[in-house]
């Protein structure tokens, strides 16, 4: 198989990386006119500020030297493009887009240790109740998962059972019983 094309990539007016959509109708073997109606299709679905932030008109000159439409893509747009396309360059751009995110999640693990549960229950108490409930969400739920009841948690803690119970079960989802593994839990 022939090697493709790549694709240039260039800073936009606020530095972030895009390429132009002449450059990937190239790269996956696709016409521009037919690109660009998988573009159109795409804003016209889409909201206007995910559009005007990520499918910048541009313009080149095509064969006959008139000018004519292109688009400046931005990593998303980029990424929610290709997600539509078949063939096999755009299964191959697929297949390396998955791999590399399971890196990063690989990598994420590796970093967080096996109690990814403690830092998905702190994440979503920081979203939902700030830094303070956060901290509290998270030594509950450890001291739960230890084997302490709600009383004695509450008492630890200083606050009713009450709380831990609400603790519990707006963030208890994330825990997995005592001895169960990630694999186990399907996490992995």
């Amino acid at each position: 198989m022939s090697q493709l094309p790549a694709i240039a990539l260039s800073p936009d007016a606020q530095g972030r990386p895009t390429c132009l959509s002449t450059d990937v109708a190239l790269h996956f073997q696709k016409k521009h006119k037919n690109l660009l109606r998988d573009i159109d299709r795409i804003k016209s679905l889409s909201p206007a500020s995910f559009s005007g932030l990520n499918f910048e008109p541009a313009e080149y000159t095509d064969k006959q030297g008139k000018p004519r439409l292109a688009y400046r893509l931005t990593r998303d747009a980029f990424s929610l493009l290709v997600m539509g396309m078949t063939g096999p360059a755009a299964i191959r751009w697929k297949l390396r887009y998955i791999e590399a995110f399971n890196r990063m999640e690989q990598a994420l693990h590796q970093q967080a240790g096996s109690d990814l549960f403690l830092a998905g229950a702190r994440a979503a108490a920081q979203r939902l109740a700030g830094e303070d409930r956060a901290r509290l969400a998270d030594c509950a739920l450890a001291l739960l998962d230890e084997g302490l009841s709600q009383s004695e948690t509450g008492r630890l803690l200083g606050v009713s059972r009450w709380t831990v119970q609400r603790l519990k079960k707006r963030f208890g989802f994330m825990a997995m019983p005592k001895g169960e593994t990630l694999t186990q839990g399907g996490l992995l």
